[in-house]
């Protein structure tokens, strides 16, 4: 009865342990439940950040596409502008070369324009001053025929007067009442009518030095 008690005892005391052993166990399991739990929430707490991040990401890489599209557009807009441009330079310069090209035929044809115009000056320059020297000389010339024609209607002017005098000396003398000449006009003519033309050499000397005096403007 005793061994059996004993027996019964010992068992008692292995089932503590035992229970003793399960109760550490399981508390062990539930710490680390508890820790798997954290770790599960802290997971789950992640896995929404990140579900979030790749919403935001999913999100900005539609509007970086729908960007880089746009701008995908605009570079073939402004290469299509570029290439434009470049067509209407290419055009501008070979409009360019052609007035170029114009403007040298056209400078090369006045410059050989102003070198015959210079010849012609020079050719015309020398032919005037030949002219002046030959028009100097019949001027000088001319000058010397109206003061010998000066010379001689002084001379006869003096005739003339004296003519004048010898006929009122006859006309007084012969009883004749003296005519009114006035200022001696009629009594000029008479006397030149009768010198064989005197009067239309007094008109040529008159004319020449008219023609003289034009003539010596148009030297000066």
């Amino acid at each position: 009865m005793r061994d059996q008690l004993r027996k019964k005892e010992e068992e008692l005391l292995k089932a503590d342990e035992d229970v003793n052993d399960l109760t550490a166990q399981l508390q062990g399991t539930l710490q680390v439940k508890e820790v798997l739990t954290q770790t599960v929430k802290g997971l789950q707490t992640t896995l929404e950040k990140d579900r979030e991040v790749s919403a935001k990401i999913t999100r900005q890489t539609a509007s970086d596409q729908e960007v880089i599209a746009f701008l995908d557009d605009q570079v073939h807009e402004l290469e299509r502008t570029v290439d434009n441009f470049e067509m209407e330079r290419k055009r501008a310069k070979k409009s360019m070369d052609k007035v170029k090209g114009a403007s040298e035929r056209q400078v090369a044809v006045l410059n050989d324009m102003l070198a015959y115009e210079r010849e012609q000056v020079a050719v015309q320059e020398k032919e005037w001053k030949s002219t002046k020297k030959v028009l100097v000389k019949e001027v000088k010339h001319c000058r010397a025929q109206i003061m010998a024609l000066e010379a001689e209607r002084d001379g006869f002017r003096e005739e003339n007067e004296k003519l004048k005098e010898a006929l009122l000396s006859l006309g007084a003398g012969n009883g004749l009442p003296p005519r009114n000449h006035g200022n001696g006009t009629n009594g000029n003519v008479h006397i030149m009518n009768a010198k064989k033309g005197t009067g239309s050499a007094a008109g040529s000397v008159a004319v020449s030095g008219s023609r003289s005096r034009s003539f010596d403007t148009i030297m000066s």
